[in-house]
């Protein structure tokens, strides 16, 4: 399938053009740099219409681009309308009179936000921060297109892998490398998520692309860790013993059901935390910092 893919250059978005490569599809990217070549249009999401330039025929399109500014609202909130909504429609337009067959959205569990209710395909939401309430509108305009394509909303939990920076993984590792607290709640635990790896998540795109899902599923790990746990298990990796910092408060549980998606994917293929953390510290460390 030729399949454009928006969002090409940051984490997830290099390592799913590496993987629809490999698995013999063609991807055309979509970049806001300078885009030479074949297979790469130049077009900023956050500011522009979208451009004459687009391939006129389309198999797929997976749109993976999210705001990288999303800290500081409301300062940020037009760039995250433009990106993370407003672009979706662009795309699903374009889809709808380029011939798109299917159409992957990856949305993220950031509309389960303040995480109070549950955390399945079917909850009620109404997310209280401007990234989940933008990542849901998009869902909402992406699924009437659904009549004219098959429509995979991915909400996507915890991805972690090499390359990764700025979130979650990457800064514990940077915590217990550089003996700085790994701060917890109250119950020596901290967070409870299910982080799944990048490659595994790319593999979960292309699946759905390949057999056409259409619906929205929860993207995450079937095995549930806690902060504790992640970082347990990189000072194991770098034979440096973490060190935490009990504070106060009880911590999140981020660890959202994946039974939808299991029954369309068989997610007892996804690699192990361990052998996850392993791959990342392993091509992201100095040889003199590995076990």
């Amino acid at each position: 399938m030729r399949v454009l893919v928006t969002g090409a250059t940051g984490f997830v978005g290099q390592a799913l053009v590496r993987r629809l490569i490999l698995t013999g599809h063609d991807p055309i990217i979509v970049t806001r740099g300078d885009a030479t070549g074949p297979r790469a249009v130049r077009w900023d999401l956050g500011s522009e219409p979208a451009p004459a330039t687009l391939p006129q025929r389309i198999d797929a399109i997976v749109h993976a681009a999210q705001s990288r500014n999303h800290r500081a609202f409301p300062d940020d909130g037009r760039e995250m309308f433009a990106v993370n909504t407003a672009s979706t429609f662009a795309l699903l337009d374009y889809a709808a009179r380029a011939g798109a067959s299917r159409f992957c959205l990856l949305s993220s569990g950031t509309v389960y936000h303040p995480f109070r209710n549950g955390l399945d395909e079917e909850a009620a939401l109404r997310p209280d921060n401007c990234l989940g309430a933008t990542k849901l509108a998009a869902e909402v305009i992406a699924t009437p297109f659904s009549i004219l394509m098959p429509v995979a909303i991915l909400r996507i939990f915890s991805p972690f892998g090499p390359g990764q920076t700025d979130r979650l993984v990457p800064s514990i590792i940077g915590r217990v490398r550089d003996g700085l607290p790994v701060k917890l709640s109250d119950d020596g635990k901290g967070l409870r998520l299910a982080p799944i790896y990048v490659d595994d998540l790319c593999d979960i795109v292309v699946e759905s692309l390949t057999r056409a899902w259409n619906g929205v599923f929860n993207v995450a790990s079937p095995k549930a860790t806690t902060l504790f746990d992640i970082a347990e298990i990189i000072g194991r990796i770098l034979a440096k013993c973490p060190i935490f910092e009990v504070g106060s408060g009880t911590a999140l549980d981020l660890v959202p059901p994946v039974a939808k998606i299991g029954r369309l994917f068989d997610l007892d293929k996804l690699i192990t935390l361990e052998e996850g953390l392993a791959r990342t510290l392993e091509r992201h460390l100095p040889d003199n910092s590995r076990h």
